[in-house]
């Protein structure tokens, strides 16, 4: 028999900040949802859209079974169907589309990444057609795929403070994470208390948020320039020697190649591209380089360029060059705790297949590492 009113910990999936959550339950209805106190990640924040989580779950429109349109489009009138029903009537649909035209006149579009996207990307395949289409390409992807093409991992800017140190400096790029709750994993209570610890914060954005109404440098560029910015304060960060020699000779190649590359990309350079001014992106990336260790918190924006790759490719570098690599209170490289095996293929290498790749061309797992300094072609994006 169940308890009249009883606690089930779970984790919150109304964004992708999956914080932990306590589920209050009087029988088998949801009464309450609170943060978990005792998350390691979250530790009991929980936002306004995991609060009203009981809310949406319970809602009079909620659609919680198949309906099959009796009017006229646009009409509204509808029929409650079964489950079988309506699967039957999909089925032979598509199968109508693919025995009739080809497998390849069927589409399928899926939207934000959930833990059931594997399912998706499998069924349309097994169905037989190429065309999977999904919003990866203008979210989040582009780091991922750059970070792990440059050093392995995917660097996580160090908010928890689990090796001993918090960021001295924070940089916000592209990302308001503090105000609409978390992403990426990350919460946003966390972030907050990352910030509010911070010496020095650095705030990237064409928005005037919140947080960049406390920065020490807020750096308002035009939409879409990420890429020069970047180059720009590669090119301080070099030029003035505020690079971390130790890090670069002793775990990257390419340096040379690299100075050669970013050498015309001045912050003169960038300040008609990104309509910031010159002076300002100088001083950010000192900022950036002097006040140690520091992270940097990106998000969407960085993706949302014709040069989202090469963008995120410059930010990692940033990081490496300065030495706020995989150290604590900088972007770290997320290792499980034992015994915790992640279903992610953005953070679990073996999870895309990785172990079956012969040792000498398996990306890095953890710790100090090699980091590929290449020079990258001009960014495409960075144009007035």
């Amino acid at each position: 028999m169940i308890d009249a009113r009883r606690t089930v910990r779970s984790s919150c999936r109304m964004c992708h900040g999956v914080c932990q959550v306590l589920v209050h339950l009087e029988g088998d209805r949801v009464v309450r949802v609170t943060g978990d106190p005792d998350s390691p990640t979250s530790r009991g924040y929980i936002c306004a859209k995991g609060r009203a989580s009981p809310e949406l779950l319970y809602h009079p429109d909620r659609l919680t079974h198949p309906l099959r349109r009796v009017g006229a489009r646009g009409e509204g009138r509808w029929e409650r169907v079964s489950w079988d029903d309506a699967l039957d009537e999909i089925a032979a649909r598509i199968l109508s589309i693919r025995d009739e035209s080809g497998a390849e006149f069927v589409g399928l579009c899926q939207g934000t990444g959930r833990p059931y996207i594997e399912f998706t990307q499998r069924f349309i395949y097994a169905f037989g057609s190429p065309n999977f289409v999904a919003p990866a390409h203008v979210c989040y992807l582009s780091r991922w795929f750059a970070s792990l093409l440059t050093i392995g991992r995917l660097p996580v800017a160090d908010v928890y403070g689990f090796g001993g140190e918090d960021p001295a400096c924070f940089v916000m790029w592209g990302c308001n994470i503090t105000e609409y709750g978390a992403a990426d994993g990350m919460c946003g209570g966390l972030v907050r208390q990352a910030v509010d610890r911070a010496e020095k914060l650095i705030v990237v954005d064409p928005r005037r948020t919140s947080l960049a109404e406390r920065a020490d440098h807020f750096l308002q560029l035009r939409p879409g320039t990420e890429g020069a910015l970047a180059l720009a304060m590669l090119n301080t960060v070099i030029a003035e020697d505020l690079i971390d020699q130790g890090f670069v000779e002793g775990h990257t190649s390419g340096f040379p190649e690299l100075v050669d590359h970013v050498r015309s990309f001045t912050p003169e350079w960038a300040a008609p591209i990104t309509r910031v001014a010159a002076a300002d992106i100088r001083a950010a990336a000192r900022t950036y380089a002097t006040t140690l260790p520091g992270c940097i918190q990106w998000g969407s924006a960085t993706d949302m360029s014709a040069a989202s790759y090469q963008t995120a490719r410059s930010l990692v570098i940033l990081r490496a060059l300065v030495g706020n690599l995989d150290r604590p209170g900088g972007d770290v490289l997320w290792v499980p705790p034992e015994g915790v095996r992640q279903k992610s293929t953005f953070v679990n290498p073996d999870q895309r297949g990785e172990q079956f790749l012969p040792s000498q061309k398996r990306s890095v797992s953890a710790g100090r590492f090699t980091l590929d300094l290449v020079a990258h072609p001009r960014l495409s994006g960075s144009r007035s």
